[in-house]
C-alpha cells in the first residue's frame, strides 16, 4: 500500500512538472508573439514617420525596433523573423539616405561668394523638416554605427568644396603668399554655418571642430603638392608661412582641445612627416643630427652646407604639409 501511495504521488509530481513546463512554453511563447506584434508595428510607424518626415517620432520608432530586435538574434533563421529584421535593415537604410539628401539639397541651395570669401544663401530655404533630423541620426548611429560621423563629415566637406576650388594649387590664390586668406576662409565659413545651420547640429556634434580638422587636411595637401611642384626661392615667406601655420594650427588646437581628444596622437609617437620629391628631411640636408662640416664624425667634410633656400623649404617639408589638426 505504501508503494503504491508513493507510485501515485511520484505520478501527480509528473504530471505537475509537465503542466509547468507548458505553462512556462506557453507564457514564452505569449509573450514572444506579442513583442513580435510590438515590432512590427513599430516598424509600421517608423515607416510613416519617415515618410511624413516627423525625425522625433522617427528616432523613437527606432529605438524602440532595436530594443525589441534584440529578443529575435536567436529566431532569425526563422523565415518569418528573417523578413522582419531585413525589413527594419531596409527603412533604416532609407531613412538614413532620405535625411542625407535633405541635407544636400539643402546645401546645393548655397551658393559661393567670391568676393567674401565665404557661402551665402541662394534664397530663403525651408528647413523644417530638418529640424530634428539629427535625433534620428543619432537612433540610426546606435543602431548602426558611423552614420552620425558620415553626415559631419559629408556636410563639412560640402561647405569647404568652395575653399577646395578656389585655393587648389595652381590656381591663382594657392600660393604661399595668399595663406592669411586660406585663414580668413574658415572663420567665414564657421561663422556662416553657425548662422544657417547651426540650429540643425546640436553643440556636443561639434561641427565647428569637424569643419576646421577637414579644413586641415585640405590645406596640408594643398602645401604638399605646392611646394613640390613649385619650389619658391623667398626663404623668408617659406618661414613667414611656416609660422602663420602653426600660429594659426594651435589656435584652433586651444579652441577645440577636447574636441576629438581620443584621436590626439600621445606625446613622442611616431606622427609620419609628409616629403615628396625635391623635398628632405633636414637630417638629409645638414648631414644629421651632430654632424656638421668639418667637424668629427662627418664623413664627408668637404660636404657642401645647406643654402638657406634648402634650409627654409626643409623647415616647410617638416612642418608646413603636415598640418595636422590637433583638437
Amino acid at each position: 500500500r505504501a508503494a503504491d501511495s508513493e507510485k501515485l504521488v511520484q505520478e501527480i509530481c509528473r504530471d505537475i512538472r509537465a503542466l509547468d513546463l507548458g505553462k512556462r512554453n506557453l507564457t514564452a511563447t505569449i509573450k514572444a508573439l506579442k513583442r513580435l506584434v510590438m515590432l512590427v508595428t513599430a516598424l509600421d510607424q517608423l515607416r510613416v514617420h519617415a515618410s511624413e518626415k516627423e525625425y522625433t517620432q522617427a528616432a523613437q520608432s527606432i529605438r524602440a525596433v532595436e530594443a525589441l530586435s534584440k529578443h529575435f538574434k536567436d529566431l532569425e533563421h526563422v523565415p518569418r523573423v528573417a523578413e522582419i529584421v531585413a525589413q527594419k535593415t531596409h527603412l533604416c537604410t532609407e531613412l538614413q539616405k532620405q535625411i542625407f539628401e535633405d541635407f544636400d539639397s539643402l546645401v546645393e541651395e548655397i551658393q559661393p561668394d567670391p568676393a567674401n570669401l565665404g557661402l551665402t544663401p541662394a534664397q530663403p530655404v525651408n528647413r523644417g523638416d530638418l529640424q530634428h533630423a539629427w535625433e534620428a541620426i543619432e537612433a540610426l548611429s546606435n543602431n548602426a554605427g558611423g552614420v552620425r560621423e558620415e553626415l559631419s563629415v559629408r556636410m563639412a566637406l560640402h561647405l569647404l568644396e568652395p575653399y577646395k576650388r578656389t585655393f587648389q594649387p595652381p590656381e591663382e590664390q594657392a600660393g604661399l603668399e595668399h595663406a592669411d586668406r586660406r585663414y580668413a576662409f574658415l572663420r567665414k565659413c564657421i561663422r556662416d554655418f553657425s548662422e544657417h545651420f547651426g540650429e540643425y547640429f546640436p553643440p556636443h556634434w561639434r561641427m565647428a571642430a569637424v569643419i576646421s580638422e577637414h579644413f586641415c587636411h585640405i590645406t596640408r595637401q594643398h602645401f604638399v603638392e605646392l611646394l613640390e611642384s613649385q619650389p619658391t626661392s623667398d626663404p623668408d615667406l617659406l618661414v613667414r608661412t611656416l609660422h602663420r601655420a602653426k600660429e594659426f594650427e594651435d589656435q584652433l588646437s586651444r579652441k577645440y582641445e577636447s574636441a576629438n581628444a581620443e584621436q590626439q596622437p600621445a606625446q613622442g609617437s611616431d606622427v609620419p612627416r609628409v616629403t615628396g620629391e625635391g623635398l628632405q628631411y633636414p637630417e638629409e640636408i645638414e648631414g644629421g643630427p651632430g654632424e656638421e662640416a668639418g667637424e668629427k664624425g662627418n664623413p664627408n667634410p668637404l660636404r657642401r652646407p645647406a643654402s638657406p633656400q634648402q634650409q627654409a623649404a626643409a623647415a616647410a617639408a617638416a612642418s608646413v604639409p603636415r598640418f595636422i589638426f590637433r583638437g
